[in-house]
């Protein structure tokens, strides 16, 4: 496919669908999402480009069935669609083999029609207890395999693929032959979670013999895609670029590997040379959490040389004599001229804290100034990746990499964040995109949020490229220092902490700024966050508070011009990678 093809097969697609894919073409529910606006928007559709939209939403559900693949309800839609192409065609969409492995999967289970006790263990976040409720559920109802499925997203979350790979073995000794693949599909993504790609590349590799050449309506999409990070990982750019060139040929709505496989080619993963940056100050704020911060130290000290300053504050600690403060002076010590300790003697927030550092003399002087969370576990070559990013993207204000929890780092807490807004329930696909028009029903809509299809999908490489969004994390993020102070101190309203990062890139955003992501660049997190975390009631008004006053100071009208200026962005950078790729 050439490079203008591809571009003009892009402008394609209706203005909801590309404002949608323009966020990422990965996660289940996201992509199910797609495929309903494209489905139940046919009859809008010009004549001549009908066609077009009925195969693309049915290939985007194929994709967000392959994103979950013991998904019972997902394979049944797939049936139905193939259904409705054998009346309406003439002939079957579905291969032979996919038909009846999804045929199988109905065959093999349903959802328990009570799950309140269940529901109320994974919303508490009480992963130990689902897990001993599963076994005891798959003990008595071993034969139905959505028990299974909720095993795989368990384990998981929780970072115990093995525990789920012993229960996908167990299922699979007596699961039927058609099935096979399926089950096969689910363990290589639970391998590569147990750290295990060989034995993933494995059983990829054989499920890409079996099914031959990649075509539509395959799983062979799914497979190629991911055997393709594999090698990637393996240092085999070529091997992978002919892989996900395969599946970009079927599917050119992935935009998420089409990004991917232009920065790989162009050798966007590689870090650049550090000194680009100039002088960069690294700074860190804490509040008694002396283990995680001397870890977050720890990993730090390996790019010590290469920053101008490091400035770690103490914000108002009471964890002793032994505690963070003395973590903070210990690493001062060690780390001699190079580290700077700030000790306030009451904790005056995180909010607070930033603006204390950000007008340092020290942070001043600097190119650069990098906040980094006292939980982050930074690689050494941090500073290489940011560099890359400032090179490709040199017209941002804001870089950030992509945040993965330590415990399981397949799982991603933050990548590229872009602006989403809700419509009403009643608003047509076009209503609600904003590439379309600002439509007053668009004008109405609020609250505002941030993309998370991040958080819909384990982690194979579908987040690793480098381009613009509205916001990254505030848990490594890198300011230019000049925009940094020309921008604005941190808001006090989000006070003791949340939201403050946001608002700032959102206050950049209304300045004609924005930020940049890099895929490249992955940083473990020690906190778990989404449903992984128990937040005390406290916890959760403060945060709930904060998104109050965030929704109060930015008015759907504003938002909704921020949303065009980010896509039109976001498409002019795909557009240009398009182009490039030829």
């Amino acid at each position: 496919m050439t490079s203008a093809h591809s571009a003009a097969m892009w402008m394609r697609y209706p203005a909801f669908l590309r404002e949608r894919l323009l966020h990422g073409s990965a996660g289940s529910l996201h992509l199910l999402q797609a495929a309903s606006d494209m489905l139940s928007a046919l009859e809008t559709a010009p004549v001549a480009d009908r066609m077009f939209w009925w195969h693309t939403g049915r290939e985007l559900l194929l994709a967000a069935w392959e994103d979950d693949c013991l998904n019972i309800r997902l394979g049944g839609q797939l049936l139905e669609l193939d259904g409705h192409a054998r009346r309406q065609e003439g002939r079957p969409w579905l291969s032979g083999a996919l038909r009846s492995a999804l045929q199988a999967l109905q065959q093999s289970g349903a959802v328990p029609e009570n799950l309140r006790y269940y529901q109320r263990l994974a919303a508490q976040g009480d992963y130990g207890r689902c897990m001993r409720y599963l076994d005891g559920e798959r003990a008595k109802h071993g034969d139905n395999i959505w028990w299974v499925q909720q095993v795989c997203a368990v384990g998981e979350l929780t970072g115990n693929a093995e525990w789920s790979l012993e229960h996908v073995r167990r299922y699979a000794a007596t699961a039927p032959q058609a099935l096979q693949p399926v089950l096969a599909y689910a363990g290589a993504g639970l391998w590569l979670c147990a750290g295990r790609a060989d034995t993933a590349e494995a059983v990829l590799e054989q499920l890409h013999a079996q099914a031959g050449e990649v075509t539509a309506a395959g799983m062979l999409c799914g497979v190629a895609a991911r055997l393709g990070h594999i090698r990637q990982l393996q240092g085999h750019s070529h091997e992978a670029l002919r892989l996900w060139q395969d599946v970009l040929r079927v599917r050119p709505f992935h935009v998420s590997l089409a990004l991917r496989a232009h920065a790989v080619r162009g050798g966007l993963h590689v870090p650049a040379c550090s000194t680009g940056l100039g002088r960069v100050a690294a700074l860190l704020y804490s509040y008694n959490k002396a283990a995680d911060l001397d870890d977050a130290l720890s990993h730090l000290a390996h790019s010590a040389q290469q920053l101008h300053t490091i400035v770690a504050l103490d914000n108002g600690s009471t964890d002793g004599a032994q505690g963070t403060g003395a973590v903070i002076d210990a690493w001062a010590d060690r780390l001699g001229d190079r580290m700077h300790a700030v000790h306030l003697p009451v904790n005056i927030g995180a909010p607070a804290a930033r603006n204390w550092l950000m007008h340092l003399p020290q942070v001043a002087e600097c190119d650069f100034a990098a906040y980094l969370d006292d939980d982050a576990a930074l690689p050494a070559d941090w500073l290489g990746h940011m560099a890359r990013a400032v090179q490709v993207r040199p017209a941002a204000s804001v870089w950030g990499g992509k945040i993965v929890d330590a415990a399981a780092p397949y799982i991603v807490q933050s990548a590229d964040l872009h602006l989403t807004m809700a419509g009403s329930a009643d608003d047509t696909p076009e209503q609600r995109s904003v590439l379309a028009g600002e439509s007053l029903v668009s004008v109405r809509a609020c609250p505002f949020n941030v993309s998370d299809v991040h958080a819909q999908v384990t982690d194979w490489g579908q987040f690793d490229y480098i381009r613009p969004c509205i916001s990254v994390t505030g848990c490594c993020h890198l300011f230019r220092t000049a925009d940094l102070l020309d921008s604005g101190d941190f808001s006090l309203m989000f006070s003791p902490t949340q939201y403050d990062d946001l608002e700032h890139d959102l206050r950049m955003a209304t300045q004609g700024r924005h930020a940049c992501y890099t895929g490249f660049l992955t940083v473990r997190h020690m906190k778990r966050t989404g449903k992984a975390v128990r937040m005390s009631a406290a916890q959760y008004g403060n945060g709930a508070g904060n998104k109050y006053k965030l929704h109060n100071m930015y008015p759907p009208e504003s938002i909704v011009r921020l949303r065009r200026a980010e896509l039109d962005m976001l498409e002019r950078h795909l557009l240009e990678t398009l182009a490039d790729a030829g």
